[in-house]
């Protein structure tokens, strides 16, 4: 039978209740929703706030500070990262170690494992990018499917292919550009692809400002 409870409840030290709810409240973490933080958090680990179901649910967060984890299985492979902010259904699931990033919608970041200072802002932003440091991509499929470091993605689809070193702000800039250190800022610009585009795919150190420049 459930507990009757009525009045007020003072509790000094830590609040753990096990079961298919997870709930952990101590002086320095929170923790709330079924399997969330999984195998726990490690002694010593504090600042981390973990909420949803399965959320940082996949191991033990053994080395991991100052984490924000909310959604279902948001940074649901979290065992050592720090400073993350993870906020979205299935945002950052494959996050293993890596410092500093902000992901913040459904599937944002999704399959990055061991990366740093990336912000994914956007429905599947960077999704499928697995390596990549100091990555900004913000928009629908912003970055979704590129790699590498120093990449700016700012609107639905930009620099959705990129491999590195890339500035594209607009709606499908740089959407199918492959070849790095390119800048296209406008609709279309250095959109990249078939022949007949402005630039071929694998094109490299365009810069293109306008539409479809």
């Amino acid at each position: 039978d459930p507990f009757p409870f009525v009045g007020d409840a003072v509790i000094t030290g830590s609040l753990t209740i096990s079961g298919s709810q997870a709930l952990i409240m101590d002086d320095e973490n929170v923790v709330l929703g079924q399997n969330a933080g999984g195998g726990g958090i490690g002694s010593g680990e504090d600042g981390n706030v973990i909420i949803g179901k399965d959320a940082a649910g996949a191991g033990t967060l053994a080395n991991g500070d100052d984490n924000v984890v909310i959604g279902h299985s948001a940074g649901k492979a979290l065992t050592s990262a720090v400073a993350n902010v993870i906020i979205g259904n299935e945002a950052g699931q494959g996050l293993l170690a890596g410092d500093h990033n902000v992901l913040i919608g459904q599937n944002a970041g999704d399959s990055i494992q061991n990366t740093h200072w990336n912000v994914c802002v956007g429905y599947q932003a960077g999704e499928t990018m697995t390596a990549g440091n100091s990555n900004t991509l913000i928009g629908h499929f912003a970055g979704n499917a590129g790699y590498g470091d120093n990449v700016v993605g700012v609107g639905k689809y930009a620099s959705r292919w990129v491999i590195g070193g890339d500035v594209g702000v607009g709606h499908e800039a740089l959407a199918k550009s492959s070849g790095g250190g390119n800048t296209g800022v406008g609709y279309y610009a250095v959109r990249g692809g078939a022949s007949g585009y402005t630039v071929e795919a694998a094109s490299i150190n365009n810069t293109g400002i306008g539409y479809s420049a």
